[in-house]
């Protein structure tokens, strides 16, 4: 695996100081509040794009709602996707982030890529011995995926103690967490259906009545 940042590509490097060493509460996922609320905790991006794309024009709209940390936007990806195209996700992802750190947002690297582009791409950016990294994980998707994108951020880290959280996943995932002593986050959607208990016992409906 090379993260050498393709010629005609600069991509931007994180700043290892400001990655994250743990989740502040509340939990939530961009869009599922209002954006002029204050949300003190971390914010992740494992939702549809259109959700949060309008960040890229202007990056600002996370920093005035006062969280402390953020996983990185999750552009989509495909595997049937032109190199050019994932490379594109990766800068613009690798660019907000290095925005937010700046304004003292803390962050953990988003795994959550194609698979075909996984190895070659994911961590470019990304400076050796870096320990904060999540990934979702779609309800009918394999659990070796999750299990391959762990290899790779250890591998990257130099070390197994990593910060590693999974977000959604079926029951089977969870416990899988459990097990691999990562942190993991419920899918949005099943906290408000009362189908799995919010990560931190923080729901969206305390969040919402917390920041009147």
């Amino acid at each position: 695996m090379s993260n050498e940042i393709p010629a005609g590509w600069e991509i931007p490097a994180l700043d290892p100081n400001m990655q994250a060493t743990k989740l502040e509460l509340p939990v939530a996922t961009w869009g599922t509040i209002g954006r002029s609320r204050r949300m003190p905790g971390t914010y992740c991006f494992y939702t549809d794009d259109k959700n949060f794309t309008a960040l890229w024009k202007d990056p600002s709209k996370l920093l005035a709602s006062g969280c402390k940390v953020a996983v990185e936007a999750n552009f989509s990806t495909f595997d049937d996707d032109d190199p050019e195209a994932v490379l594109t996700t990766i800068y613009r992802k690798r660019v907000l982030s290095t925005f937010w750190q700046k304004s003292g947002i803390r962050i953990l690297v988003d795994l959550d890529i194609a698979p075909n582009y996984l190895a070659d791409y994911a961590l470019l950016g990304v400076p050796r011995g870096w320990k904060a990294y999540a990934t979702r994980s779609h309800r009918l998707s394999q659990m070796d995926a999750v299990e391959n994108e762990y290899d790779l951020a250890v591998e990257h880290a130099g070390t197994d103690d990593i910060f590693f959280v999974v977000f959604g996943g079926s029951r089977k995932i969870h416990q899988h967490c459990l097990e691999r002593n990562w942190i993991h986050v419920p899918e949005h959607i099943e906290v408000v259906r009362g189908r799995a208990e919010p990560y931190g016992g923080v729901s969206v409906k305390d969040l919402l009545r917390s920041t009147r």
